[in-house]
């Protein structure tokens, strides 16, 4: 993640406002143009378009690189004087970095607290008998495991729930992943370990949810998998649809179902693409076949 690359992604939501600007935008976007000065200046034109107040929520700074952040901060509040930019973060040793928010507002128990209850509430409801004291000790390991982030926190709940046994739970509590990029290195090799067509599906479906030129509904995601993964010469593709219930569960928690389309947990994007997605067009003929359309315009979402 750079600074351009936030910058376009706000520009994309400010530039719906002034089609003249988006038009200039895409055409500076083709020609491969899209610089920090040239994003900058076309958000601050933006935004003097816009009469009512503007608010900007930037979470979870401290996941952005460290040498950044403080160029990240300054260039935003130079967009404009009546943009309101609000931060969360984890806490960040940086004096400079504080000192150029105009206040600060230090949150310690809470989360905790309320990681402590989901935790609690998910594991109360496990498909599996078990004691009070088995679902305190299995929540103590998510908890540990966990790290504080509410991410690694769902998806040890989500992994939990598969189990069909106490004995089941307690060995994969022992072995839950702590950061983000070990849960993803999990997440791969049980892909890898999948039977042939399962593999191909899961695969098919973080490829199109990465590469699709817009983000797809999960009916849609669907339609796209089964078009890439099956031979429909002559056959109804309706017939070829795997629920999405099952490729979401196929891809291990690193794909979401939102309310309106399918994507990445965002945690796991700038991982997926170059250590997976890239070599498995290699493996698989058809999946290049289906992303050869697709893939040249949109390798610059994760540059």
């Amino acid at each position: 993640m750079t600074i351009d690359v936030i910058l376009s992604r706000l520009a994309v939501q400010f530039l719906t406002r002034a089609s003249s600007i988006t038009h200039q935008l895409r055409s500076l976007q083709k020609r491969k143009e899209m610089k920090t000065e040239i994003l900058a200046e076309f958000i601050t034109a933006a935004l003097k378009s816009i009469s009512s107040p503007t608010f900007l929520v930037l979470d979870a700074l401290d996941e952005f690189p460290s040498s950044s952040r403080l160029s990240l901060i300054r260039t935003l509040l130079e967009l404009s004087p009546d943009l309101h930019l609000f931060v969360t973060s984890r806490h960040i040793p940086d004096g400079l970095l504080h000192a150029s928010l105009q206040a600060t507002i230090e949150l310690k128990e809470s989360n905790r607290t309320d990681l402590e209850d989901y935790i609690q509430s998910k594991i109360d409801n496990l498909g599996f008998q078990a004691t009070a004291d088995a679902k305190a000790a299995l929540a103590g390991c998510v908890m540990k495991a966990s790290s504080g982030i509410f991410l690694l926190a769902y998806l040890h709940i989500s992994e939990l729930s598969r189990c069909r046994s106490l004995f089941r739970a307690r060995d994969v509590a022992m072995k839950l992943a702590t950061t983000p990029r070990e849960r993803y290195d999990h997440s791969v090799e049980r892909l890898q370990a999948k039977d042939n067509h399962d593999r191909l599906l899961a695969i098919h479906t973080l490829m199109w949810t990465w590469a699709a030129k817009r983000p797809l509904t999960l009916e849609e995601l669907c339609l796209a998998v089964a078009s890439s993964t099956e031979d429909l010469r002559g056959k109804m593709v309706e017939e070829a649809v795997v629920p999405g219930r099952i490729l979401l569960e196929l891809c291990d928690g690193l794909v979401v179902a939102g309310r309106d389309n399918v994507e990445f947990m965002s945690q796991f994007r700038s991982t997926l693409i170059p250590m997976g997605l890239k070599s498995s067009t290699q493996r698989f003929p058809a999946l290049a076949q289906a992303a050869s359309a697709i893939w040249p315009r949109n390798t610059h979402r994760e540059q």
